[in-house]
């Protein structure tokens, strides 16, 4: 009686030595492979389901701005010329000259668009800039409204330019023409890779991309209706508009 008592205990102790094993293999397992473990348990013990195919979706194109946004300096030099500034600005003594007999007007950030910190240019441009400005930020918000980005801002990065702030700029800047449209007072640079929200918070990446698109959306229409020229720039991430 007292054999068979110690057989059954000593196989008790036996199983359990397999089942301490076993559960020992399975903690060090889900430790050096946890992802894999996770996932094996998850099918082993979820019901099987029956997945369908996700419909496929049709995706449209990227536009190629830099093919469509493509207006030279040389095409509307002349143009920029007579409907901007004839001075020649060497200095910012000729940018208050300007402004006193209201040849140029200051731009300031508005409900539509923000100034940035400028280092090369300055806060100034003839009156039709500012017009252009606020009928470009109206337009643009309209293709928000009823989204959450209704009041996102677009950001200017370049203004008026003096010929002495124009030849430090081309110090560092590629792109920058000896002949710029921005001595003429008649040109914006708008950044395409920064937009604020009402808060003047910036927005993630996948946002910005979309905010982009309807930008450069709102600029063809302009441009196609014969209010600006547009060079999409790449060097620098803005588009180059002139305003007609």
């Amino acid at each position: 009686m007292l054999r068979q008592i110690a057989m059954i205990h000593k196989k008790r102790f036996r199983l359990l030595h397999k089942l301490l094993l076993v559960w020992a293999i399975a903690l060090l397992t889900f430790f050096v492979f946890p992802q894999q473990t996770t996932q094996f348990l998850t099918g082993w013990f979820e019901p099987e389901k029956n997945y369908q195919p996700a419909a496929s979706v049709s995706c449209i194109p990227p536009v190629d701005y830099s093919a469509v946004l493509n207006d030279k300096v040389a095409h509307h030099w002349q143009m920029s010329f007579n409907n901007g500034i004839h001075t020649r600005l060497k200095t910012t003594k000729g940018i208050q000259w300007l402004f006193d007999h209201h040849k140029i007007v200051r731009i300031d950030s508005s409900a539509y668009f923000t100034v940035a910190q400028l280092t090369h240019s300055y806060p100034f441009a003839v009156s039709a800039v500012k017009q252009f400005l606020t009928e470009l930020g109206q337009r643009f918000q309209q293709r928000l409204a009823n989204t959450s980005l209704a009041n996102a801002k677009f950001e200017l990065t370049s203004l008026l330019r003096t010929e002495h702030s124009l030849k430090r700029l081309r110090r560092i800047n590629r792109n920058a023409t000896k002949n710029s449209t921005h001595l003429h007072g008649t040109t914006i640079d708008i950044a395409y890779d920064t937009f604020h929200d009402s808060d003047n918070q910036s927005f993630s990446e996948e946002v910005v991309n979309y905010l982009k698109e309807q930008l450069a959306a709102t600029l063809i229409d302009m441009r196609n209706e014969k209010k600006c020229w547009v060079l999409y720039e790449r060097f620098q991430p803005c588009f180059h508009v002139v305003v007609r």
